[in-house]
């Protein structure tokens, strides 16, 4: 809730402005026995809390919860895809297309899919961080001729993953070569380097939860906005993650330095996302 501009208002009362003044009402019938409600009340541009309640047949509250998210701006094709749920619970595994980055993240649409797992081979994700703890860092110094390398690993991984996907052996082969390589490398510089001079960006998950992720990427846009409800300041920071791009709300007093694009961040995150068009 903090992350979204909510750091002391009182549960109750705001479960209370979510159910009696929502901006959005959804309801579904799975069957006879359940009814699903979803209250979504908005506090500013992208941002608000959804309210869930499950219902018997006879209207009686059987159980709910809350959640406060953003929606981000960004959409990205990811591959490989499973939505795990258990008694309203969804989580989505999914590749990343481009650069095969697996991440694990809450489902903000989880009344369109059904209880159980499902399966999906490629869709269109919009993925996004609630942040409280940030910190603004010094980007990694490139020349020219670096990031034109860069840019044709990039390239190569790409046409690499894609044929691995289609069962090539000897790109599977590659690919894992070029992970120990890389790995290699990486630990001989840790030998004499910081560790944040030797590695640009990751996602590294948290302990506890799977959602949960230690995020290190560059800064692509900066976007100040309001919470309309408490007035406080967040930041809306578009990040380059290894070459995934995801976008990270945090409460502007929960973020040490100054945002701006070019620098990096760095900090823990819950992942969410909604799947918008399955392929």
């Amino acid at each position: 809730m903090r992350a979204i501009g909510i750091s002391r208002t009182d549960i109750n009362a705001l479960m209370a402005i979510v159910r009696e003044t929502p901006d959005n009402y959804y309801a579904q019938s799975r069957d006879s026995e359940r009814i699903y409600v979803e209250f979504d009340k908005v506090f500013g541009k992208g941002f608000g809390v959804r309210l869930r309640y499950a219902l018997n047949g006879s209207e009686e509250l059987i159980g709910y919860e809350y959640q406060p998210y953003y929606s981000g701006d960004t959409s990205k094709g990811y591959v490989n895809i499973e939505i795990q749920s258990m008694d309203g619970e969804h989580v989505v595994i999914a590749e990343d297309f481009d650069n095969g980055n697996e991440l694990v993240f809450s489902l903000q649409n989880p009344l369109e899919y059904a209880d159980g797992v499902s399966v999906l081979d490629r869709a269109t994700i919009k993925l996004a961080g609630l942040s409280c703890d940030a910190t603004i860092i010094l980007p990694v110094v490139k020349d020219d001729l670096s990031e034109e390398m860069r840019r044709e690993e990039e390239l190569e991984r790409r046409e690499q993953l894609l044929k691995a996907r289609q069962g090539d052996t000897e790109a599977i082969e590659s690919l894992e070569m070029a992970e120990e390589e890389t790995s290699s490398i990486i630990q001989e510089r840790l030998a004499h380097e910081d560790f944040l001079t030797v590695v640009e960006g990751f996602f590294m998950p948290a302990e506890d939860d799977d959602t949960q992720y230690c995020i290190l990427g560059d800064i692509t846009d900066v976007t100040e906005r309001t919470n309309t409800l408490t007035g406080e300041r967040l930041y809306i920071l578009s990040l380059n993650v290894t070459g995934s791009p995801i976008d990270i709300c945090v409460n502007a007093d929960d973020v040490a330095g100054m945002p701006s694009v070019g620098m990096r961040f760095l900090g823990t995150c819950w992942l969410q996302g909604s799947l918008e068009t399955a392929v």
